[in-house]
């Protein structure tokens, strides 16, 4: 595989927190660097420019979570009716009738 020089250079100002913040993401990603770190982050956005935040993420989640909801009432539903039935069957096994 070829290395091809990097002869662009892109300059950028942070804040002393922000510049913590990549020093720690340098280490936690395995970067040398921040250049290498800025530089692996703009190749992922470039290469998935609309890349999901945690918003629609949660947003896709909350919908599932919905789902899961009504199926569940719909299976409490089913089953009050047939614990019904079969306490209506028992009551009249238990009268003398047949059920």
């Amino acid at each position: 595989m070829t290395v091809k020089a990097k002869t662009k250079m892109v300059s950028f100002r942070l804040s002393p927190d922000e510049y913590h913040l990549c020093r720690k993401a340098c280490d936690t990603h395995g970067a040398r660097n921040i250049s290498e770190l800025a530089r692996a982050a703009l190749q992922q956005l470039i290469v998935e420019p609309h890349p999901s935040t945690n918003a629609d993420r949660v947003r896709e989640l909350q919908e599932r979570v919905r789902v899961l909801s009504a199926d569940l009432d719909r299976y409490a539903a089913e089953l009050d009716i047939e614990a019904a039935a079969a306490h209506g069957a028992l009551e009249s096994v238990a009268q003398g009738g047949v059920a």
